[in-house]
């Protein structure tokens, strides 16, 4: 009868036997297990012993923290006599008698081990490939440069063309020039502008209504003069005709 001995953390082994004829050994923390573990690392239903043709294996259900021989965390494992299993903290020991190994080398076992990460068949004999390196780039710098297409080579789009009819104007320079005669009007507006406010804090007076008052006050006084000359025009005239 195959013999399981169960070692959790500070607990002694439990040993475990069943017929060889038995197909499927549940193990995890559910009560409803063949073996229970109360382990804290080990699931509800963390794995199965299953009978196989030459053999057991062990099959992990999806665990938390799996199964592994050594240090490697398996999918599958092929059991084999003297076998120690770790399942989360604790440890699986497998142990068939002479009897029983006579017995299953009779039959034809297929291997059925699976690692966790790869998901495919371990094979042991198989050489460990290193990290691929990347190859050394031996196109000199002239090669490259052959290699890359030039600016000036570049398919470039051809301009739109504008519709019939359109003509652009070209933009006149004329902005510039009279930029100059802006500034020169900004500055007498200014200089007009500080005379004003001087004027009014001297005198109390509104420089510019003084300007247009003195316009206005301009004609009167030409039309004065105009009357005294054509009135001693006349007065000549009367003194022709009494001589």
């Amino acid at each position: 009868m195959p013999r399981i001995v169960i070692t959790e953390p500070d607990k002694s082994g439990q040993p475990y036997r069943f017929e060889l004829e038995r197909e499927l050994v549940t193990i995890g923390r559910k009560t409803s297990n063949d073996i229970i573990l109360e382990c804290r690392s080990t699931s509800g239903d963390h794995c199965t012993m299953e009978r196989v043709d030459g053999g057991f294996i062990l099959r992990d259900q999806d665990s938390t923290n799996g199964i592994k021989q050594g240090k490697a965390l398996m999918q599958i494992i092929d059991l084999k006599d003297g076998m120690k299993i770790s399942i989360g903290d604790v440890t699986l020991n497998f142990q068939l008698s002479e009897e029983e190994i006579e017995t299953l080398s009779q039959e034809s076992f297929t291997p059925h081990e699976v690692g966790k990460e790869t998901n495919s068949p371990v094979d042991e004999d198989a050489p460990q490939k290193g990290p691929l390196k990347l190859k050394e780039n031996t196109l000199s710098s002239n090669e490259e440069s052959d290699s890359k297409p030039s600016e000036e080579s570049t398919i470039r789009p051809p301009a739109p063309t504008p519709p019939a009819g359109y003509s652009q104007t070209p933009i006149s320079s004329g902005s510039n020039s009279a930029k100059p005669l802006l500034v020169f009007v900004l500055i007498i507006v200014a200089i007009f502008t500080g005379m004003s406010v001087s004027h009014k804090m001297r005198t109390g007076e509104s420089l510019p209504n003084k300007l247009l008052d003195t316009l206005k006050r301009k004609p009167a006084t030409e039309k004065a003069t105009d009357l005294n000359s054509s009135a001693g025009s006349s007065e000549d005239q009367s003194q022709l005709t009494e001589e």
